[in-house]
């Protein structure tokens, strides 16, 4: 529901944050002094415009947070990359490991992990 504001002509008492449906019949009665002196305050409605970036400040706010995110992806790919390379090779050397077995040693190694 959309806020109000009224303001009374007799007694000058301002009246803030009504609630009330713009389709209600506006409020006339004064809860101070009692008469039919209330007027409604029209004020513009408050909203945000994002427009694009017009000066060098804007334009470099805005590349520094996008070169701050491209980083981070870099890192975690990089970091992605990383631990592939780690896995595969312990995979390696843990083949070779095998591979180096005799068969008994072999028949141990998957029984016992």
């Amino acid at each position: 529901m959309p806020l109000h504001d009224y303001h009374c002509e007799n007694c000058a008492v301002d009246f803030t944050d009504i609630y009330q449906k713009y389709e209600d019949d506006p409020l006339t009665k004064c809860d101070q002094c009692g008469k039919n002196t209330l007027i409604k305050i029209f004020s513009p409605p408050t909203f945000f415009v994002s427009q694009e970036a017009t000066t060098v400040g804007q334009i470099a706010d805005r590349n520094a947070k996008k070169l701050g995110r491209q980083e981070i992806q870099e890192r975690s790919l990089k970091n992605k990359d990383e631990t592939k390379t780690a896995l595969n090779e312990a995979k390696k050397e843990m083949n070779s490991k095998i591979n180096k077995m005799s068969e008994v040693q072999k028949r141990k190694f998957i029984d016992n992990g």
